[in-house]
C-alpha cells in the first residue's frame, strides 16, 4: 500500500489513512451484503419493472429497503475495524496526523490520558445505544415510516459523532495556529525519535520562540521508521537514530550532511564528540 502511494506520488495524510481503511473495509461489507443479495427474490425486482417503474426506482423502493440491515451492519463493521486498526493508520499517515489508535500509541510511554477514559465510555454508550435501536428494529416491529426513518437518522448521527469526536481537540489547536498564523506563516520542522526523550513542554516553547510547527513523532525500533523512509512515505527534517542505524543510512545515501555554519550552538558541543 505505501509503494503504491508512493509510485501514484499521494502525500501521506487523512486521505491516504481514509483510502487504505475503505479498500481493507470492503470485503467487510461484502460479507455483510452478499447473503442477502444470494437470496434476493428477484421476481420482486421483475415485478417493478413489469409494473413500469424505472431501475433507480426499483432499486430505491425494492432493493435498497431490503439491504439497509446489512448496510448497517456493514458499516458498524467497518467503523469498529476502523477504530482499532492501529497497523493500516500508523503506516499510511503523515507528519502531524493522527488516528484515535495512533494517539493512543503515541501515549503509553508517557501514560494515557483521561480524555481517552472518557472517549472510551461515551464509545460504549454509543454501542449500547445502538444496539438498542437495532433491537427495536428487529424484534419490535416498527411499522410507521416516520419512527424508522428517525431511527436512522439517529444512528447516522450518532455514527459521525462518534468518528468526529476523536479530531475535536485537533481541529481546536488548528484553529489557534490559523490565527497565530495570520501574522507571519509558520515553518513546519518533522522530528522523529525512537522514544520521548524531548518533553512536550519543550516542543511548545521551541514553537513559541521560533514561531513554528513541530511534527514529533516516535517509533518503538530503529527499523519502523526506516522502513517508512526507505520506501519515501516519509521525509523528516530531524532523526534521532542508534549508532548501527546512522552508519547504515549513511552507506545507503539516506542522510544529508550537516551545514555547521546553519547551526550557532555548535560551538557549544564538547569538541571529543564526532559529528
Amino acid at each position: 500500500m505505501i509503494i503504491l502511494y508512493v509510485f501514484f506520488k499521494f502525500n501521506f495524510g487523512y486521505f491516504t489513512i481514509i483510502l487504505s481503511h475503505i479498500i481493507f473495509n470492503v470485503p467487510f461489507v461484502v460479507f455483510a451484503i452478499l447473503p442477502k443479495l444470494l437470496t434476493f427474490d428477484k421476481s420482486l425486482y421483475d415485478a417493478g419493472m413489469d409494473l413500469g417503474a424505472r431501475q433507480f426506482q426499483v432499486f430505491k423502493r425494492i432493493v435498497l429497503p431490503q439491504l439497509i440491515p446489512n448496510l448497517i451492519i456493514g458499516a458498524l463493521v467497518c467503523i469498529t475495524m476502523s477504530l482499532d486498526d492501529f497497523t493500516v493508520s500508523y503506516f499510511t499517515s503523515g507528519n502531524g496526523v493522527a488516528t484515535l489508535s495512533v494517539k493512543i500509541y503515541s501515549m503509553t510511554k508517557r501514560g494515557i490520558s483521561p480524555k481517552i477514559n472518557a472517549l472510551s465510555t461515551l464509545l460504549f454508550a454509543i454501542i449500547i445505544l445502538i444496539s438498542t435501536i437495532t433491537y427495536i428494529f428487529k424484534n419490535k416491529g416498527v411499522k410507521n415510516e416516520k419512527i424508522k426513518n428517525l431511527l436512522v437518522l439517529l444512528l447516522v448521527l450518532i455514527a459521525t459523532v462518534s468518528l468526529t469526536a476523536c479530531g475535536k481537540n485537533d481541529k481546536k489547536e488548528e484553529k489557534k495556529e490559523e490565527k497565530t498564523e495570520q501574522s507571519s506563516e509558520k515553518k513546519v520542522l518533522n522530528v522523529t525519535n525512537t522514544d520521548l526523550f524531548i518533553d512536550p513542554e519543550t516542543i511548545k516553547e521551541f514553537e513559541k520562540e521560533y514561531n513554528c510547527k513541530v511534527n514529533y513523532t516516535f517509533f518503538e525500533e530503529n527499523e519502523e521508521y526506516y522502513t517508512k523512509l526507505k520506501s519515501g512515505a516519509e521525509k523528516y527534517d530531524v532523526i534521532v537514530a542508534s549508532d548501527y542505524m546512522v552508519d547504515t543510512m549513511i552507506k545507503e545515501n539516506m542522510l544529508e550532511k550537516l551545514d555547521k555554519n546553519k547551526i550557532p550552538n555548535m560551538e557549544k558541543v564538547k569538541k571529543n564528540i564526532e559529528i
